[in-house]
């Protein structure tokens, strides 16, 4: 005997597997009858939404149920369309919770839809206020800005005036804990960079020299290690040129007047101790020409003093300086 036509289905049982299920649980296009009342329409959706939910379970159920299917076990009943809403009605679901709550109940998934748009609508006006209050913040900004920008202790420069250079803050704290930088470091292009972007300078902190090491107390200084990865050492004279060991000199023998006190009773200080250590280089003949060969005792003699606390003496100076070249002469076969 053969099976019975399944009503739904249209096909006699048992469903197969190859059975096209999703064009069961496809809903319709929606009505388009404006002219039916919008209470009328939104109640007649909450009917027709309970029976395609109830019909797309039923199908589901089928679909999942395992082969070979009961002959009688049929999908669910053809989803019915749903009655559309005009623009204008949406919009006023979503403006008025009040038209809502009179309509009541609304299909879920007009439910859903509306929270959407209100959502959507609060996030679009919090991007507005948002945008407004940055623009107002700016505009303040801005009108405080305005007329602010002041020439303090402006210099005139005269033709062949060097300009003046400040000494960054950081620097003297490194040369009063011993820890100097390289000589290069205070070349005037240097300095500028440092007083420039000091953000970009790294730091570290150390305990102060000379105080006890269970002080708490800790001070910043310039990361030598990691400025010198960028900026080199000074370790041969290829670090500068005679003329910028000249201007570096300066430089350093200014900080040092810097931290130096002030001179009592011909008490030496760094700063006339380097003083004395630069100008005699200064003065040696054939600097710029012989700058390469003194240059290390230079470093070494500078580093006494600055660490050693090594006093300048004149005639150790000439000596040192007088073997380098002679050595240097002899080297080249013009000693005689």
């Amino acid at each position: 005997m053969p099976a019975a036509q399944l009503a739904n289905a249209g096909i006699p049982g048992p469903i197969p597997d190859d059975f096209d299920f999703d064009m069961h649980i496809r809903i319709p296009d929606g009505i388009n009858q404006p002219e039916l009342p919008f209470p009328m329409r939104v109640s007649h959706n909450v009917a027709i939404e309970d029976h395609n939910n109830e019909s797309v379970f039923q199908t589901l159920t089928v679909k999942s149920t395992a082969g070979p299917r009961p002959e009688n076990l049929d999908i669910g009943p053809p989803l019915k369309a749903p009655y559309c809403y005009t623009p204008e009605e949406f919009s006023e679901l979503v403006e008025s919770p009040e038209l809502c709550a009179s309509l009541a109940p609304l299909p879920s998934s007009l439910i859903r839809l509306i929270t959407s748009a209100r959502r959507d609508r609060k996030l679009v006006a919090e991007q507005a206020r948002q945008t407004g209050k940055e623009k107002e913040k700016e505009t303040t900004t801005r009108t405080k800005l305005l007329g602010t920008m002041k020439m303090t202790t402006p210099v005139q420069r005269t033709f062949g005036q060097p300009k003046s250079i400040i000494i960054p803050t950081i620097y003297l704290f490194n040369l009063k804990n011993r820890m100097p930088p390289p000589l290069h470091f205070f070349q005037s292009s240097k300095i500028d960079l440092i007083n420039h972007s000091p953000k970009d300078v790294p730091l570290k902190y150390i305990r102060p020299f000379g105080l006890d090491n269970l002080s708490p107390q800790k001070v910043h200084v310039l990361d030598l290690e990691k400025m010198v990865v960028n900026w080199g050492n000074d370790d041969t004279s290829e670090c500068l040129s005679p003329l910028r060991f000249l201007e570096a000199s300066r430089n350093l023998h200014k900080a040092l007047n810097l931290l130096s006190p002030d001179p009592t009773d011909g008490e030496p200080t760094f700063a006339n101790e380097y003083r004395k250590h630069y100008q005699f280089f200064e003065s040696l003949d054939d600097m710029e020409d012989t700058f390469q060969y003194w240059y290390d005792f230079e470093r070494e003699a500078r580093y006494d003093l600055l660490l050693g606390n090594v006093l300048y003496d004149e005639n150790r100076y000439a000596t040192q300086v007088g073997i380098v070249l002679q050595a240097r002469l002899a080297a080249t076969g013009s000693f005689s």
